[in-house]
């Protein structure tokens, strides 16, 4: 007879058991790639968030080194070409800075949100114990 014909074969008459813990395992392992997966999201937009950050704070900087520059130019030399180009880098400066706040907002928002559903079932503690058997077990011990 060919194996491939009689899905029975090689099963335990507690088959259904079999099956039932197997699927626990999958599931538990899916469980824990999935929460790997959802932490490592969230590692990465703790750190897209510090990037954005850094970016709009180096955007805010720029935007009062330009300022600076104009003024110490204009009281200097008048006002030259250099200060005009400077006065049209301002607005990309303050949009530039504008886009790393908002960015690092939406970014913050998606690591603190909950992508975890919570359990259907609450956790089954009644198997655990309080502890006081590994006293028992150190008195016999000695």
């Amino acid at each position: 007879m060919d194996p491939m014909s009689d899905p029975n074969e090689g099963r335990s008459a507690f088959g259904d058991q079999d099956d039932a813990e197997s699927t626990d395992a999958r599931d538990a392992e899916l469980d824990g790639l999935r929460i790997r997966r959802i932490s490592q999201s969230k590692r990465s937009c703790h750190r897209a968030h510090s990037y954005a950050l850094i970016g709009g704070f180096a955007c805010v900087v720029i935007f009062a080194q330009l300022i600076y520059l104009i003024i110490s130019r204009v009281q200097n030399s008048g006002v030259s070409s250099a200060v005009v180009a400077y006065a049209l880098m301002i607005p990309l400066s303050v949009w530039s800075a504008l886009f790393f706040f908002r960015r690092a907002g939406k970014y913050k928002v998606e690591a603190e949100s909950n992508r975890l559903n919570d359990p259907a079932m609450p956790p089954d503690f009644s198997t655990l114990s309080d502890g006081s058997q590994r006293w028992d077990n150190f008195d016999r011990i000695q």
